[in-house]
């Protein structure tokens, strides 16, 4: 991979930190001053403080020092990303009776690329992770990646994990291998083999991927919606059979590409577009009758995310988001800090499934009503922003940063361990959620920029550590050159 504009890998001294952080604090400083302008466009100049004011406060939860705890979690030996410090402290972690190994990750290492990527510490080198980080990182990262493939189903699977623990858990499988293709697609690499995004129905080599059995055909498919489990009654059943649904989409429209190539009269997009508007309470514009709570909204934003990246139209968008809105500020504890992102998330996505989808009938009166609501969510919007301010300090640590209960990591991530657990620290997940998902989401809804957390200067820090560390390992394997 090619670039003019691209980090080789260097030890920045403490002057030319220290000279950035100084253009850093005029640029940031400046950056304000453009919000608040905005903002004025938008409405009266008291509530464009009062705004600024809340993004403020938000703001000053957040450290410097989460970005030396994302560069220490590099690992140059492997070349991916640890999900937290106890996973890189330690070797393995019992697990269902076994000791299972703690090594880097897919989902950790693209989500550590993109807090770089996405908190203007790569604004210099197109906001792109992989130019802003030493070139010697794509020797390591990729065939970190590409090793894990399997080469009879195209899926892409952690030596820590192994392929029967995975190929029963969809959701963590299907996620993968979105990451797998993104981190190999950020280096302009692609997949050795074809993966179950790609339409297979053509290939005729011996290296031909399989179809998962569940999307062989419509009655496997039915049969497969049919054992979810779902229940109308219990809120957080739609949040785990949305995210095992959106986290295989990609897959289902592959197959369905492959299916119109058979001849099948049949899609499986629509049968699951059915199954799940079967399900939609339109009374709250979620896909549950249970009592209103953080568990609903979580729903909603993987239910909704299945329709939008399959390109389907939501049953009821407008009153969707009326219910995100009212999650943002709803008075109940967070009990994890996907409670936090997951409203903001899910108001961002449906507001723009709306805007680019032409399968809506009433898009004009849509786009309308937006219009209009936008304008009632800006008086809220200081208020909105001080609860998710206060929300999040509780999840914040020392270091900088976030842990995904409030007194701990989540020692799995989608049903793999990960890290140690009850271990009061911060993870890689949520950390990339607080310090770029979050914000990004709330300037996201006012189509603002976000003002910088992170600057060039932290940038220089993080590269400093990293090739520290690399350093290192090469006098340890006595190659000094």
């Amino acid at each position: 991979m090619n670039s003019e504009k691209r980090e080789l890998g260097r030890i920045y001294t403490e002057e030319e930190i220290r000279i950035q952080a100084e253009l850093d604090k005029k640029h940031v400083s400046e950056c304000w001053k453009k919000t608040k302008e905005k903002l004025c466009e938008m409405a009266d100049a008291d509530l464009a403080d009062e705004i600024v004011s809340a993004l403020k406060e938000l703001y000053s939860i957040y450290k410097k020092d989460a970005v030396d705890w994302c560069a220490n979690l590099y690992d140059p030996k492997i070349g991916g990303f640890y999900y937290s410090n106890s996973a890189r402290d330690n070797d393995e972690v019992e697990c269902d009776g076994k000791l299972c190994k703690l090594l880097p990750d897919l989902e950790s290492t693209v989500q550590a690329m993109g807090l770089i990527s996405n908190s203007h510490m790569a604004d210099k080198f197109d906001k792109k992770a992989v130019y802003a980080l030493p070139a010697w990182m794509e020797e390591q990262i990729v065939p970190f990646v590409k090793n894990m493939q399997d080469q009879k189903n195209g899926y892409f699977y952690h030596p820590q994990w192994g392929h029967e623990r995975t190929d029963k858990l969809q959701n963590r499988r299907g996620r993968d291998l979105t990451w797998a293709e993104r981190l190999l697609g950020y280096y302009g690499e692609t997949p050795l083999y074809k993966t179950p995004h790609q339409d297979r129905s053509e290939d005729k080599t011996e290296n031909k991927t399989e179809t998962a059995p569940h999307l062989k055909d419509k009655k496997s498919f039915i049969q497969y919606l049919d054992s979810l489990g779902y229940k109308s009654t219990d809120a957080y059943s739609a949040y785990v059979i949305g995210n095992k649904l959106e986290s295989q989409i990609m897959e289902i429209k592959a197959r369905d590409e492959e299916l119109e190539k058979e001849g099948k009269d049949y899609s499986l997009t629509e049968i699951l577009k059915e199954w799940l508007d079967e399900r939609f309470n339109f009374q709250n514009g979620t896909w549950t009758k249970a009592q209103f709570s953080h568990d609903s909204t979580n729903g909603l934003l993987k239910v909704a995310s299945t329709y939008i990246k399959a390109g389907l139209p939501l049953p009821d968008p407008i009153t969707s988001i009326k219910a995100a809105i009212r999650c943002v500020t709803l008075n109940e504890k967070p009990e994890h800090i996907c409670c936090i992102l997951n409203p903001w998330y899910a108001i961002n996505i449906i507001v723009n499934g709306v805007k680019t989808n032409s399968a809506y009938n009433d898009k004009e009166e849509m786009l309308k009503i937006l219009k209009e609501m936008r304008y009632e969510v800006l008086r809220s919007y200081p208020e909105m922003i001080r609860k998710t301010a206060e929300n999040l300090r509780i999840f914040v640590k020392p270091d900088g940063s976030f842990s995904y209960f409030s007194n701990r990591s989540s020692h799995y991530s989608q049903m793999m361990p990960v890290a140690i657990p009850n271990t009061d620290e911060g993870d890689m997940n949520a950390s990339m959620i607080c310090n770029v998902s979050i914000p990004t989401h709330i300037f996201s809804y006012l189509d603002l920029d976000t003002v910088p957390i992170y600057t060039e200067s932290d940038r220089m820090r993080c590269v400093n550590i990293l090739q520290e560390n690399y350093n290192k390992l090469k006098i340890e394997k006595g190659d000094n050159k």
